[in-house]
């Protein structure tokens, strides 16, 4: 079986035992989303600016979300 930079991360749980792990390597920023119900995965590589970014947006977002609980 073959190791991954993910093995050992935190994992970040969804719904419906989805959920993402996040590594740094050689200088990028690393994301792998899992989707359990379709056995799915994608990775995406990001620069650590263009992290920096997604990390804004995501909190942007969860300020709307909490404001409409």
């Amino acid at each position: 079986m073959m190791t991954t930079v993910f093995e050992g991360r935190t994992k970040f749980g969804g719904i419906s035992d989805d959920h993402v792990r996040v590594a740094a390597v050689e200088g990028l920023v690393l994301i792998r989303a899992i989707d359990a119900m379709e056995e799915e995965s994608v990775t995406i590589a990001m620069t650590p600016k263009q992290a920096r970014y997604l990390v804004d947006g995501i909190l942007s977002s969860v300020v709307n979300a909490e404001a409409h609980q």
